[in-house]
């Protein structure tokens, strides 16, 4: 497990964020803290013994985004991106309410404005509804 504060977080009064990740990254992970010799209390990742800045983590993603060939087509990709893609794909199988606790929103409100809509995920929820629709007009 690790821990760090954010803009609405401090040592008494804690958020948590939790973020699931597939076994394989996080080995990965693990092996890179295990190499680095990282505790607890150190920021994962760093750039000379220093916390990442986020115009650097903002270089950084930009650099990795034009590598890939990702086309942007007018939008704004940033490393806060993820966020709506992984609560995105989160909530197609988990409950608004379990995906709200584990990316520390106070509301589902605001765990909905990050969610984007898809239609296939759409239909799917709209075809489930179909016996409560037919007896809906009996």
């Amino acid at each position: 497990m690790r821990t760090n504060f954010n803009k609405k977080g401090s040592l008494l009064d804690t958020k948590a964020r939790i973020v699931l990740l597939p076994e394989n990254v996080i080995t990965q992970v693990q092996n890179y803290i295990l190499k680095q010799n990282k505790t607890n209390d150190d920021f994962l990742f760093t750039c000379n013994n220093l916390p990442i800045r986020i115009d650097q983590a903002e270089k950084s993603f930009s650099m990795a985004i034009l590598k890939s060939g990702i086309e942007q087509k007018g939008r704004k990709l940033s490393p806060h991106s993820l966020r709506y893609t992984y609560i995105t794909q989160m909530r197609r199988t988990l409950s608004g309410e379990l995906v709200r606790e584990l990316v520390g929103h106070s509301n589902v409100a605001m765990t909905d404005y990050y969610t984007q809509f898809s239609v296939e995920n759409g239909l799917a929820h709209i075809a489930s509804t179909g016996d409560a629709v037919e007896k809906l007009f009996d």
